[in-house]
């Protein structure tokens, strides 16, 4: 039983080929390969339309109003005032541990000196910030 394909020549024309069994299965399985890609584009692509749809609603609830950003600012600028008034070592810890996210094990290593001796730096200035949260 003789198999053929179909492929384009150099002038984008398509012609029939006779191949052998195992040629025929090589363009079969790359043919089912392109088709089963395809499928799936189209799957994803209709997911990824939902999906922005429901994060767009979700961040239309989310949105704050003009009072609330204000007051988010004010708050921020305080807990910056706070971290500056800490020593520089500790405001250097700070900001390698929980905004680089460097462990305690990390920092004193870079800074020749105990877990300990950074992990009381940073709990100096989260102790500070609670201190500003619990004053508002």
């Amino acid at each position: 039983m003789p198999f053929y394909v179909t492929i384009t020549n150099l002038q984008g024309e398509e012609i029939k080929v006779k191949v052998s069994v195992e040629i025929f299965e090589l363009f079969e399985e790359e043919r089912k390969e392109i088709a089963r890609l395809r499928k799936e584009k189209e799957r994803h692509a209709f997911d990824e339309d939902v999906e922005s749809d429901i994060a767009g609603y979700l961040h239309s609830l989310r949105t704050t109003s003009l009072e609330e950003r204000a007051m988010q600012r004010q708050e921020l600028k305080s807990a910056v005032d706070v971290i500056k008034s800490c020593t520089p070592v500790q405001q250097r810890r700070f900001y390698l541990n929980r905004i680089l996210g460097y462990s305690f094990t990390e920092i004193a290593a870079k800074e020749h000196c105990s877990e300990r001796a950074v992990k009381y730096s940073v709990d100096t200035v989260i102790k500070k910030l609670e201190e500003l949260k619990n004053s508002l």
